[in-house]
């Protein structure tokens, strides 16, 4: 299968780097990335390329045939290997936090740099370029380019497939895409059965109830909600689901005194919480919302947010006034006071 032009290295580097349209502008610092116009200059600078810029204008400018001995050539391009996969995982964590944010106009020029920098170090028929091409397949989603989105996860789904031994979070991260597409395109009955695979695969690469699978129980839940009434009580289900494992997700950061997860992580983390307290508010059911607000304020104290944290708290304690909870009492204050601690 032929991956698009856009994963392939160019020879004449003087494309614009979103567009690929002849330059008019090149970036002041780095001198070796080029663009149509200030639009294109001004979305590659926000989405990933003031991130980078240095070490991808040190990339670009190097050569590796003006060296001396073989030796010294070999050295140089391992060390150019090594700069190119790291600046390739920099791109995916950048581009990941885009698209839970919804910035997906965004996450397409990170995307995008992480496939080219992939292919120039595993060539353009190697699986582990596949996850930026599943990073470009959700960023389309999200922008309503399903054909797009579809070539792209086609061909990540050929390379993954094409694997002699599974790799069970990448087929996971494959289906969750697909299940993506499929809902975005209202077929729901195609979605459940990606997500539901998704939710497999995720479970056997990182277990049933972690983070990683959390994100497939969320989707279906979704799925659920849209979808009959008696699915309805399946989506209730998931989402408490979903909350618990946030919830000891939080539990576990807070004791660990903020040893941090990274920015994919904490926009979705907010995006589950807060979709999950819209749900529990339109269902009127107080006790679940009660802890929803409460693990959104343990999420706000995972990232030092101690005001907001505070007034999410004191959101909880309110609702938990309209009912009697002796646990959910105990959890506030239990919380109350590792907040004042953390607020010293």
């Amino acid at each position: 299968m032929e991956v698009f032009p856009l994963a392939f290295s160019r020879n004449d580097q003087s494309r614009c780097e979103v567009c690929m349209q002849p330059p008019r502008l090149k970036c002041e610092r780095c001198q070796v990335t080029f663009y149509c116009s200030s639009k294109c200059m001004e979305l590659d600078a926000q989405a990933i390329h003031d991130q980078v810029c240095g070490k991808l204008g040190s990339l670009r400018r190097s050569s590796v045939h003006s060296l001396g001995s073989q030796t010294i050539r070999e050295r140089h391009l391992q060390e150019q290997t090594k700069e190119r996969t790291i600046l390739a995982e920099v791109c995916m964590r950048v581009g990941a936090a885009h698209c839970n944010r919804g910035h997906f106009d965004l996450a397409i020029p990170a995307a995008t740099l992480a496939l080219r920098l992939g292919s120039e170090v595993y060539g353009s028929s190697n699986v582990k370029i596949a996850p930026s091409i599943i990073l470009l397949g959700t960023a389309s989603i999200g922008l309503g380019r399903l054909a797009k989105a579809e070539a792209y996860l086609s061909q990540a789904n050929f390379l993954i497939t094409s694997l002699a031994e599974e790799d069970h979070a990448l087929k996971s991260k494959v289906y969750r895409a697909l299940g993506k597409l499929y809902k975005a395109k209202d077929m729901p009955d195609v979605a459940i059965k990606f997500f539901a695979d998704d939710i497999y695969f995720s479970s056997v690469a990182s277990g049933a109830e972690s983070i990683e699978t959390v994100g497939a129980l969320f989707l279906l839940a979704e799925v659920f909600l849209s979808s009959s009434p008696q699915d309805k009580g399946k989506a209730k289900g998931l989402l408490t689901v979903v909350e618990r494992v946030w919830r000891m997700q939080f539990d576990q950061l807070l004791s660990q005194s903020f040893a941090t997860f990274d920015e994919a992580q904490a926009s979705e983390a907010l995006s589950h919480i807060s979709s999950i307290i819209y749900v529990q508010e339109a269902l009127k059911d107080n006790a679940k919302l009660c802890r929803a607000y409460l693990t959104l304020a343990q999420y706000y104290a995972c990232v030092e947010e101690f005001g907001l944290a505070r007034e999410t708290l004191k959101t909880s304690s309110e609702i938990l006034k309209s009912f009697e909870n002796k646990h959910l009492e105990l959890d506030l204050k239990n919380f109350e006071e590792l907040l004042s601690q953390l607020e010293r």
